[in-house]
């Protein structure tokens, strides 16, 4: 099969300077039959995979003086040298990955809790309660014309409070698939690339029928910055906007999770269809979570009391509390007891129970600081902003 060179051209109107063209050439495709022109499914494929994305890149490159955008970009593809004649030439194109690039498919799960085996305050599940039967009239809601409508629900709650397992319950009730993702997933250093992904979630998710779920949304729908002066403050900025557009055109339910709805940008909280405050478990969640997690063979001494030990928790939370038994739980696999059986005391309990506040008091005290350091550079914003439209005579 021959091969063929093929080449993009696009103009654009730089910052400085003349209007250019970028050119991209992407060598030795497979021409389509016996003709010198490339395979036009190869083509279009590598068109919207390769070719584009760099056009995209060069586009939002931020330019100045002296550093002008490259006028030109050759992308060389050829066969690999170990890659035998048999595979098709879209498979192997197929193979190439644009760098910072998510497949949402693999994203897409069942949902793996139900709302019933939910441990929560009875406040707390009650909110649940109307907010599926809230989505579940979406459809009747749309029938009298109100279209306009974002079916996204806000989870706020510390960190253990159950906010996924309330995602997987909510989509498990509604009979869908969930698509769960964090910022770490889609976030990507290359340009532009953080948009895309935010898209390809959506285009799934729409696809498959799905629920997106976005955990730890806290820095893709951080407040935007009202003056922003570097490509990462206008890249932070063009996430954001992204994440938004998705949201007011999905037709299902999104729904988000936060550690805290202040750091939120405003336009994404106007957003919400509702918000959920996931609040610590009570005394009586606190003993229940003990009784449901401890296992049944776990051998334990008399003097082991549930309820005395949900009285040692209070502000812990749910993934703080099985943090709890797994410390007994190895500590008394471990213990040596030649002439008895393997017991756990409750003073095992306690010593597990007081590691896990020590560990939390560090994090807390952690968490803290970065509070106070974010409220002191949104004060020097407002501030500054407020220097910008007054400025001294």
């Amino acid at each position: 099969m021959a091969k063929v060179d093929t080449t993009w051209n696009k103009n654009f109107k730089p910052m400085f300077g003349q209007e250019k063209q970028m050119q991209v050439t992407v060598k030795e495709l497979p021409s389509h039959g016996n003709s010198y022109n490339p395979d036009p499914k190869i083509r279009s494929y590598v068109e919207e995979k390769m070719v584009k994305p760099i056009f995209s890149t060069l586009e939002r490159y931020s330019e100045i003086e002296g550093a002008p955008t490259p006028k030109k970009v050759t992308v060389e593809f050829t066969d690999s040298p170990n890659t035998t004649t048999n595979n098709s030439s879209q498979e192997q194109i197929q193979e190439q990955k644009i760098p910072g690039e998510i497949d949402a498919s693999l994203l897409i799960k069942e949902p793996q809790n139900s709302l019933e085996k939910i441990i929560t305050p009875p406040t707390t599940k009650k909110r649940i309660k109307e907010i599926l039967n809230l989505c579940q009239k979406i459809g009747l809601i749309n029938s009298w014309g109100y279209n306009d409508l974002s079916g996204m629900v806000i989870l706020e709650g510390l960190p253990g409070t159950g906010k996924t397992s309330i995602a997987h319950g909510i989509a498990k009730a509604l009979g869908k698939k969930i698509l769960e993702a964090n910022n770490g997933q889609f976030s990507s250093r290359y340009v532009g690339q953080t948009e895309n992904n935010i898209c390809k979630i959506f285009a799934e998710a729409e696809k498959q029928d799905a629920v997106v779920f976005l955990d730890e949304v806290d820095t893709a729908a951080g407040k935007r910055l009202s003056n922003p002066e570097d490509s990462a403050s206008r890249g932070i900025n063009s996430s954001v906007n992204t994440l938004l557009a998705e949201i007011e055109k999905f037709s299902g339910l999104v729904i988000v999770a936060t550690n805290n709805a202040q750091v939120l940008d405003p336009a994404f909280v106007d957003r919400g269809l509702d918000a959920i405050s996931i609040s610590l478990p009570d005394v009586q969640c606190r003993q229940r979570i003990f009784e449901v997690h401890i296992s049944k063979k776990h051998p334990l001494a008399p003097d082991i009391s549930l309820a005395r030990l949900a009285d040692m928790t209070e502000g812990f939370s749910g993934r703080e509390i099985t943090k709890v038994i797994k410390k007994v739980v190895l500590k008394t696999a471990s213990r040596n007891c030649e002439n008895e059986q393997n017991v756990s005391t409750m003073n095992d309990f306690i010593e597990a129970i007081e590691e896990v506040r020590h560990t939390k008091n560090i994090i807390s005290n952690s968490q803290d600081s970065q509070t106070k350091n974010w409220m002191l550079s949104q004060a020097m914003e407002i501030k500054n902003g407020q220097e910008n439209e007054n400025p001294k005579l």
